[in-house]
C-alpha cells in the first residue's frame, strides 16, 4: 500500500508549463506538518509513504533532511518511502540523506527524451540528464522507475518511439504513463487558448499510450499506473485534453483488442473464435462499455472465451475449429509498424 503525501512545487525551482500541483493534488489544506499528522492518523497499519508532487532531490541537503525527519516519529507506520523527482546531480550527500530515512523507491520524471520538447515545457533539464541521473539512483541501489507523458508540445511518432526505446534501453523497475492535459492556471493553458498548442484527442493518446505500454511489458518493465487520479478540483480544473476517469483501462483493453485482432489476421481466423485468456483479461476483451467486442464484430470476428488459470495476464490462446494458436499482447505492436503511427 502506497499513502501519498503531496508536496506541491516543493523543490522544483521552475514550473513546467503544464503544470499546477495545487490544481492535481486536489487543493491541500493546513501546513506540511498538520498534514503528516492527518495522514498517519488515518492509516489502519504500516504503509509506504510516497511524496509527490514536488522535486525534493531539488532541496539543498539541510531541507531535504529537514523534510525526511518529519517522517521519523513515524518509523514503526512506515514500511519505506518513495519520492518523485526531476532528474539533475547528485552526490554521496544526498544519497546518504535518503538511506537514512529509508527511502528504497525513487520516480523519476522523464516526461520526453527529446531536448527540443524537454526545453519546450520548461523541464531544465535534458534527456541525458535523465539517463544519468537513473544510472546513478540504480547504481547506488535504489528501485528507479520512470515516469512519462503523451501528448507533449511538438510531438511526433518519432518522440514516442524514443520514449519506448529509452524506457526498454534503461530498463526501469516500473513506469507511469500520463497523458498530457491543459490545466487551468498554467502556460499551456494560455498557449491553448491562443491557438500555440492543440492536445491530443483521446484516441491518439490511448494509441501512444498502447505502444509505450506493450513496449515495456513486452521487456519484462511493469506500467503501475496509466493516467491521473480523479479528484472533484483537477476536474474542474481541466480545460482541454484526452481525460477518462479509466484512461489506464481503456489503454489496455485497446492494447488486447489490438493484439487478438492482430493475431487472428496473422492466423487467418475470422467469424466465431474460441478465446481461452486469465480471468484479469476478461474486461479487457470485452473494452470500455462493450466497444472490444463491438470493433472486433465489425472486423468479422466474435470472440467466445474461457477463463484459464494457467495462462498469465497478457497471455492467450484463440482458435477456430481444431486450430488453435498463442498469443499476446505483444502481438499489438504490429498495428505500429507504420513509421507513421503512433499518432
Amino acid at each position: 500500500m502506497i499513502a501519498p503525501l503531496f508536496l506541491p512545487h516543493l523543490g522544483c525551482g521552475r514550473r513546467c508549463t503544464y503544470c499546477n500541483q495545487d490544481h492535481i493534488t486536489g487543493g491541500l489544506t493546513g501546513g506540511l506538518e498538520e498534514r503528516i499528522v492527518r495522514l498517519f492518523a488515518s492509516l489502519k497499519g504500516r504503509a509506504e509513504i510516497g511524496l509527490y508532487g514536488g522535486n525534493v532531490l531539488g532541496l539543498p541537503p539541510p531541507e531535504l533532511e529537514a523534510v525526511l525527519s518529519l517522517l521519523d516519529p513515524y518509523r514503526d507506520k512506515v514500511t519505506s518511502i518513495r519520492i518523485s523527482a526531476k532528474p539533475g546531480p547528485l552526490g554521496p550527500e544526498v544519497t546518504g540523506i535518503l538511506k537514512k530515512y529509508n527511502v528504497r523507491t525513487i520516480e523519476l520524471g522523464a516526461p520526453a527524451f527529446n531536448n527540443d520538447i524537454l526545453a519546450r515545457i520548461g523541464r531544465g533539464h535534458t534527456a541525458e540528464d535523465v539517463r544519468d541521473t537513473y544510472r546513478f539512483l540504480r547504481a547506488e541501489g535504489f528501485e528507479t522507475g520512470l515516469q512519462v507523458m503523451v501528448g507533449l508540445p511538438g510531438e511526433t511518432a518519432r518522440d514516442v518511439r524514443e520514449t519506448a526505446a529509452n524506457i526498454v534501453s534503461l530498463a526501469p523497475a516500473f513506469v507511469r504513463i500520463y497523458p498530457l492535459l491543459v490545466m487551468e492556471d498554467t502556460d499551456l493553458c494560455r498557449d491553448f487558448r491562443e491557438g500555440r498548442f492543440f492536445p491530443d484527442t483521446r484516441q491518439a493518446a490511448v494509441a501512444k499510450s498502447v505502444f509505450i505500454h506493450v513496449s515495456a511489458w513486452t521487456h519484462g518493465i511493469g506500467t503501475i499506473k496509466i493516467g491521473l487520479t480523479t479528484n472533484d478540483v483537477l476536474l474542474e480544473k481541466i480545460v482541454a485534453g484526452p481525460f477518462h476517469p479509466a484512461f489506464g483501462y481503456l489503454v489496455k483493453s485497446e492494447a488486447f483488442r489490438l493484439a487478438l485482432a492482430q493475431r487472428c489476421a496473422s492466423s487467418g481466423f475470422s467469424g466465431r473464435v474460441s478465446v481461452s485468456l486469465n480471468r484479469r483479461d476478461v474486461a479487457h476483451l470485452v473494452g470500455y462499455r462493450g466497444e472490444n467486442l463491438d470493433r472486433l464484430a465489425e472486423s468479422g470476428i466474435s470472440p467466445v472465451w474461457v477463463e484459464e488459470a494457467g495462462l498469465e495476464e497478457g497471455h492467450f490462446i484463440v482458435g477456430r475449429g481444431s486450430k488453435k494458436v498463442k498469443g499476446s499482447l505483444a502481438d499489438a505492436l504490429y498495428s505500429f509498424l507504420s513509421p507513421d503511427t503512433p499518432s
